[in-house]
């Protein structure tokens, strides 16, 4: 695996769970508005990369103090991108016993088919990528996705991308989904695009509006901040 990233401990990013978070390097996606640039292209990586047994030994010494560390959020970057995914996964399922929460950007559904077969996932997150929702590999990742024991869809919703009256239209291919989240966007340097740094931000209220237009397709429908 290709590490470039390594949260030791996490409370939030893996709802109830305490975790630790590692970061891949590579996407196959270019999104201009990635809030993790840095992690997209491997050539544009300069940092250094984290071996796997470092996060190994991390996790059983953790847990032999009884200091748990309930579960691994994989995040990226794009991990369905590293050929030893699987792998991994066993380990921290089969050698660690640990929850796995893995996020996607839904471009692999053969690799989320096998992670469910073999019960090596047990919450997945995948975002929704509005430019996708006409490539057959991404629907049948979100149709995938709700047989995982659990799971999310995420929408990091983007100033004059996303607006009320459009992301009724986009929510199609997630009714009835299980939990969907409304995101922030939030400014940065170094974004793929730097036009997305001059938009202006969406106040809190316009973001609660926004999901309240859509709640009532899901289960669950929020803003995370």
């Amino acid at each position: 695996m290709k590490i470039g990233g390594w949260q030791k401990v996490s409370l939030i990013d893996y709802p109830g769970e305490v975790s630790t978070v590692i970061f891949t390097v590579g996407c196959n996606m270019r999104c201009p508005y990635c809030h993790n640039p840095e992690l997209v292209k491997e050539h544009n990586f300069h940092g250094k990369y984290i071996n796997e047994k470092t996060i190994i030994d991390f996790i059983k010494k953790k847990n032999k103090k009884h200091d748990f560390i309930d579960g691994i959020v994989i995040c990226g970057g794009e991990p369905t991108e590293q050929i030893d995914l699987i792998k991994f996964c066993k380990i921290m399922k089969r050698e660690l016993g640990i929850k796995v929460k893995l996020d996607t950007n839904g471009s692999n559904p053969k690799i989320l088919k096998q992670l469910n077969r073999q019960k090596l996932v047990d919450y997945l997150a995948m975002d929704v990528k509005v430019g996708q929702l006409n490539n057959k590999n991404y629907l049948e990742s979100v149709n995938y996705a709700k047989r995982f024991p659990d799971y999310e869809f995420r929408l990091t919703v983007v100033p004059k991308m996303i607006h009320a009256y459009n992301i009724k239209r986009f929510m199609k291919p997630f009714k009835k989904a299980k939990k969907m989240y409304l995101q922030r966007f939030y400014k940065r340097k170094g974004l793929l695009s730097n036009l997305f740094n001059k938009v202006k931000d969406y106040s809190d209220d316009e973001l609660n509006m926004l999901c309240s237009l859509v709640s009532k397709y899901f289960q669950k429908c929020e803003v995370r901040r």
